[in-house]
């Protein structure tokens, strides 16, 4: 549901936050089988699904805010 409407909507973007190390390396697992299997072109779908620890959300989002440039519109 999430990767079709990021495929669809270029300027859309996902943030998802878990608190568990498990749970984010089993989808940055699942991001390289689903590019395997789909294609070369999901890997921007993906640039665009931020998936974060809670350790790391606090600076990854201030990094998104000041280079992603649908985010930072400066």
């Amino acid at each position: 549901k999430y990767i079709k409407h990021l495929k669809n909507y270029e300027d859309a973007r996902l943030i998802y936050v878990t608190p568990s190390s498990i749970i984010k390396e089993e989808l940055d697992m699942f991001k390289e089988y689903f590019i395997d299997k789909e294609g070369d072109e999901y890997k921007e779908v993906f640039d665009r699904l931020h998936v974060f620890s809670a350790e790391e959300f606090e600076s990854e989002l201030k990094r998104l805010l000041e280079k992603d440039k649908f985010i930072n519109w400066e």
